[in-house]
């Protein structure tokens, strides 16, 4: 392709200043235009990964082994949380918004339909729940305010409520900005728990967390969240009430640090005609561009000096009296990272000074072992010595991950695959179903057949044995990219995910799975599962 040709003849001179303005490059915008109007690169999963055969599994003796060297990392200072957490709570709470859209009559018939319609369910799945909230108390307080004293949830049981005509009040006062306002509220800031009188948000329980793993010999544990700019201030002002709180408590200081998704990272999209969308005023339409978007805050914590980075979900958090497994596992990935990281760098420098052919093959046999390294067998078996030296550098010198995985029990998202790439390389790969062929029958059952789920507990190595941060975009597959439809402005648009922050845009890194407790994973994805006994004190 003729870039500057392309660029003359489809970019008129105000598209140039709104992009440059937004410090997007125009090639970056063709390459999204092209990956928007072809047919999606899908993934070749080879098999699941199961245990013994992808998935690690490591118990007794072995595991208390990888926690006590979990720790010595920790003491070390090598550890940074990496906390994703720009998300609202919208979608907690999206099945008490639409029953209310539903209207009053709609509401008092829930209990009556909930058997047969997945909505009502739901909504009487919450009622039902109130009690058991951590923000029950303050939500009675409103209710009662709000109904002038006329309504005590107190007195009331949910399917109650809902026939009394109690429902939109309930909700109204839960999720409005006149009542508790949940809903305006991002997922961090939401009341997890409670804890006799007092609760704890998202944010408060992984600063808690990150106590119990431990501080570094220098006294200071380290936090990083992403958020969204218009709650910036109240992320910093809940964490740093925390973070004093926990000082006094353990003698211990929090470093907690913020960012937000560059606006850099947005994408474009397109209409029908395969043309930039643009808005009413006909500016390109921007979007957000999804989690792989967090690339760039990942690579600006390692080039500030963070070592190793544990990725954790802002929903993924445990009360005091559940967080004894969580925290066991995590120190655990930790030890594994370490380990794993040590046996790559240790090879690198072995690979600085000349081998024998077959030196260098016990060395490939011992890596495949020990980490499950891959070269294509063929390239492997017609490359001599030099050859096969340069093979086993490039495939070690990279970031290192260990991905925590629990046995599948049904959740939506993706699990860990081996996945022959372009170069016939079998690699061990975080894949979703939307990568794959839809209409390949035997790639389906590959996915279905998945006995393992990702969580999201990662535990990144980002340095190389230079002690230099990687350039994380250099590990990157490009085109691991999610293409899908919505309704922008009233119009049917295709819009544009980057890779995967764990998926495409991991795609390069040396990988391990990890076996972990079922335990460990108490997502919150609405606001009902606050209710289960996971999220219990």
């Amino acid at each position: 392709m003729n870039v500057a040709a392309f660029i003359e003849r489809n970019f008129t001179e105000a598209d140039r200043r709104f992009f440059a303005a937004r410090g997007i490059d125009l090639r970056e915008v063709n390459r999204q235009i092209e990956l928007l109007t072809k047919e999606p690169k899908r993934t070749h999963a080879v098999r699941a990964c199961t245990p013994g055969d992808g998935v690690m599994i490591i118990e007794g003796s072995e595991r208390e082994r990888f926690i006590d060297r979990g720790r010595e990392e920790v003491t070390k200072g090598r550890l940074t949380d990496f906390i994703p957490a720009s998300g609202a709570a919208t979608r907690m709470f999206a099945a008490l918004q639409e029953g209310r859209n539903k209207g009053d009559d709609w509401l008092r018939q829930v209990p009556n339909s909930a058997e047969n319609d997945k909505t009502s369910k739901a909504v009487l799945d919450i009622f039902n729940s109130l009690k058991k909230f951590a923000f029950y108390q303050e939500l009675r307080e409103a209710v009662l305010a709000q109904s002038n004293q006329e309504v005590d949830l107190d007195k009331c049981d949910g399917a109650a409520l809902l026939r009394d005509g109690h429902g939109s009040l309930v909700i109204s006062a839960m999720v409005d900005e006149n009542g508790l306002g949940l809903a305006a509220k991002p997922k961090a800031l939401i009341p997890f728990h409670r804890y006799d009188e007092k609760t704890r948000t998202a944010l408060a329980e992984h600063l808690r967390t990150a106590i119990e793993v431990g501080a570094g010999s220098d006294g200071v544990c380290r936090v990083h969240f992403t958020c969204s700019p218009e709650h910036m201030q109240g992320f910093q002002t809940e964490a740093q009430l925390v973070a004093d709180q926990l000082e006094r408590e353990h003698g211990v200081r929090i470093v907690t640090s913020f960012s937000i998704q560059d606006p850099r990272t947005d994408t474009v999209c397109v209409n029908g005609q395969g043309e930039l969308a643009r808005d009413q005023n006909g500016n390109p339409i921007l979007r957000q561009a999804g989690h792989g978007a967090l690339l760039v805050n990942l690579q600006k914590l390692a080039d500030d000096g963070a070592d190793v980075v544990y990725i954790n979900n802002i929903d993924n958090v445990h009360p005091d009296s559940n967080k004894g497994e969580f925290v066991s596992s995590k120190l655990m990935l930790l030890g594994v990272m370490a380990e794993v990281q040590e046996i790559a760098h240790t090879a690198l420098k072995a690979l600085q000074s000349p081998m024998t052919d077959g030196g260098i093959g016990e060395l490939y046999t011992e890596l495949k072992r020990q980490i499950g390294l891959s070269i294509p067998g063929d390239v492997w078996k017609s490359s001599n010595a030099v050859k096969k030296a340069r093979l086993l550098k490039a495939a070690l010198d990279r970031p290192v991950r260990v991905v925590g995985v629990v046995r599948n029990t049904g959740e939506p998202g993706g699990g860990p695959m081996w996945v022959k790439g372009a170069d016939e390389r079998i690699t061990l790969q975080i894949v979703e179903n939307h990568q794959l062929d839809p209409q390949n029958a035997e790639q389906q059952m590959i996915f279905k057949g998945g006995t393992h789920f990702n969580p999201v507990m990662i535990m990144c190595g980002l340095r190389g044995t230079d002690g230099e941060a990687y350039e994380l975009s250099r590990f990157v597959d490009q085109e691991a990219v999610l293409v899908s439809e919505k309704n922008v402005a009233g119009n049917t648009v295709r819009i544009l995910e980057l890779p995967g922050l764990w998926n495409g845009s991991m795609a390069e890194w040396l990988t391990v799975f990890v076996e972990v407790d079922g335990a460990t994973f108490a997502p919150v994805k609405s606001v009902v599962d606050l209710a289960r006994p996971a999220h219990q004190c």
